[in-house]
């Protein structure tokens, strides 16, 4: 299965010295891209999908809120199980998240490297998930080409190719129970495109 190949491609990636495919971003940074800033306080259950290097992660932590993970690769999940409330492997436990929990969930840097279909699995157990109230905060990588290669290749998946037109965007959320209800585009240096930031609630 084309899942249990790009699993194992991450698994590889964490246990490697050079890190140089796991997100080292800062908290702050990701929360300022994603206009969530004024959810991160402490009474708030917030899940984290991608734990990359484990910045944002700590910082949650570190501020005493309620900190969840969802991770593809089961060596990040253990890494960081020390800041985590419970731990959630894609896609073996998504049967295991809660309805009408979170407050709040973040996921950066990661749709990019995800099919159509999994993608699609994954929103639709975490739109679910979102209290009445509760936002889901996600970063896509954005193309203009309305022909880009689809299904998204092994090597796409693998180096964060799979990229999505706005419109293909507002459609996988439809689909999944969403609704977005804030929604951004910025540019990033030293590669030619940009990134759609939005902000999903339940229907």
């Amino acid at each position: 299965m084309k899942t249990n190949e790009i699993k194992d491609w991450w698994e590889i990636q964490h246990s490697l010295k050079n890190k140089k495919f796991l997100t080292g971003m800062k908290a702050l940074e990701v929360w300022n891209s994603l206009g969530i800033n004024y959810m991160i306080k402490q009474d708030k259950k917030i899940l984290n999908i991608g734990l990359g290097l484990g910045d944002e992660t700590k910082t949650l932590f570190e501020k005493g809120i309620e900190v969840y993970g969802l991770d593809i690769s089961e060596k990040a999940l253990e890494r960081f199980k020390p800041y985590l409330k419970e731990g959630y492997l894609f896609p073996k436990d998504l049967k295991k998240i809660p309805k009408n929990f979170f407050d709040l969930v973040i996921s950066h840097l990661v749709a990019q490297h995800m099919s159509d279909e999994d993608l699609i699995k994954q929103m639709k157990v975490i739109i679910k998930s979102l209290k009445k109230e509760g936002v889901f905060a996600i970063q896509f990588s954005g193309t203009n080409n309305i022909n880009e290669q689809k299904p998204f290749s092994i090597l796409a998946q693998k180096f964060g190719g799979c990229n999505r037109n706005l419109d293909e965007i507002k459609y996988l959320v439809s689909q999944c129970g969403g609704k977005i209800v804030w929604a951004r585009k910025k540019s990033f240096q030293s590669i030619l495109g940009w990134w759609y930031l939005i902000q999903i609630i339940r229907k």
